[in-house]
């Protein structure tokens, strides 16, 4: 079920309940859409949506504060982050600066020394250098196929900033300073309604000491624990920057650089308390470890006891979810979600998949392998051969729903290819 508090304007299927003096709105069961802990239009309006939760009170009131400052950004046209970017999780060089902005920004927190908050700037700035060049050259690489597919991406996601007047991130220095300014601040909003004693405050804080260690790359997560530091450290230089930042979203480093006259050094390898020599050659050890429990982790994803499916969509994401905290990026680029990850599209396709699905190409090309599922082709069981039509995978563990595709199937292998059309859809 879903209940709505301070709506004005809730949805024909939520009924007004009155209960010990409060006012709310039910909905049996749970709508579809209300997948994650996030914000969204709810009868256009701006709605924070928050899953059930039984864990300690003041994280509760963490969490509330969390997505009610995501409704405010929506408001305000703050930038966004782009899921379609794909981050070079596997560079040593960038891990190592990385995990050093960290911990540099760890003790800049907890010392006030400004010579902490320099040397995390130069870090960070010495690692988007990096980040630039790793751009240039994969575009210096891309056949003319794949250029105009980059070309029509980078339209899709325009038209998508334009819609919603907002900047969405179009490089790799974006996506880190954007994801910081979006998930950053909402995280630092957070940290401002907790008590400093809680376990999700001093949580949050510890994880700057985790950043980008054991291999395990910049995941999106990580962009929410350095944008809150910023934030926290932006209160204790640059009293008022909340104002400065809404004039043009500049990034929360360069803010913090910009008040405290610091020039940035890319070059920069000797840092305060941290030996750059040690993480970069534990970074090295810990890449090759990483990549294989990877190699373990998706060949248990795939046992090879039920049907091998590989899906192709071409529709647009409207709503879904997936754990920030369980995702794991692979060395090819593509993603292994190792927990529920979910997607509903404009032409009312949808993929629910409880664990162990690849994600090949971001919200477009999925691999997994299905067994105990009922397998329907135009409202009957699929057989062998080719087919074009109506498909759906039914389970408790997998839902698959696709209005129409071309199907290739032969009772071990499953391919399917989106024919998209959107008008014939509502």
């Amino acid at each position: 079920m879903a209940m709505m508090f301070s709506h004005p304007k809730p949805p024909k299927e939520y009924n007004k309940v009155v209960q010990e003096g409060i006012t709310y709105y039910l909905c049996k069961p749970k709508p579809k859409l209300y997948t994650a802990n996030t914000s969204m239009l709810v009868n256009g309006i701006q709605t924070a949506t928050i899953r059930y939760y039984d864990g300690e009170l003041n994280s509760l009131l963490g969490l509330m504060v969390h997505e009610a400052f995501h409704v405010y950004q929506a408001n305000h046209h703050f930038p966004m982050g782009n899921l379609l970017i794909r981050y070079p999780n596997f560079d040593v060089l960038i891990n190592t600066l990385g995990e050093i902005e960290g911990k540099l920004l760890y003790q800049a927190i907890h010392t006030k020394n400004i010579e902490y908050v320099k040397q995390a700037c130069d870090a960070r700035a010495s690692r988007q250098s990096i980040l630039k060049q790793i751009e240039q050259e994969r575009l210096n690489q891309l056949n003319e196929l794949e250029k105009e597919e980059a070309k029509q991406l980078s339209k899709q996601v325009q038209k998508e900033a334009d819609e919603k007047q907002i900047n969405i991130a179009k490089t790799l220095i974006e996506l880190e300073d954007y994801n910081e300014i979006h998930e950053g601040l909402a995280v630092y909003t957070e940290m401002k309604a907790l008590d400093h004693k809680t376990n999700r405050y001093n949580e949050h804080l510890e994880a700057l000491m985790s950043i980008n260690v054991k291999g395990k790359g910049a995941s999106r997560q990580r962009f929410y624990t350095s944008g809150m530091a910023y934030g926290l450290l932006l209160d204790y230089y640059v009293p008022g920057w909340q104002k400065q930042l809404m004039k043009d979203f500049k990034s929360l480093s360069s803010i913090l650089s910009e008040a405290i006259s610091h020039n940035v050094n890319i070059k920069r390898r000797k840092f305060l308390d941290v030996d750059f020599d040690k993480i970069y050659h534990q970074q090295q050890k810990d890449m090759k470890q990483k990549i294989s429990e990877l190699t373990d982790k998706v060949e248990q994803a795939f046992p090879k006891q039920g049907i091998y499916v590989d899906v192709k969509l071409k529709g647009n994401v409207v709503s879904g979810g997936w754990n920030p905290y369980t995702v794991q990026p692979l060395p090819d680029g593509s993603r292994l979600h190792t927990t529920m990850m979910l997607y509903h599209y404009d032409n009312q396709a949808e993929i629910y998949i409880a664990k162990d699905v690849i994600e090949k190409k971001n919200c477009q090309h999925f691999i997994f392998e299905c067994k105990d599922a009922s397998i329907m082709f135009d409202g009957k069981p699929i057989k062998p051969g080719e087919h074009i039509g109506k498909l759906q995978i039914i389970s408790d563990n997998w839902k698959l729903l696709i209005p129409k595709a071309h199907i290739h199937f032969d009772d071990k292998k499953l391919f399917i290819n989106e024919l998209y059309n959107k008008k014939s859809t509502s």
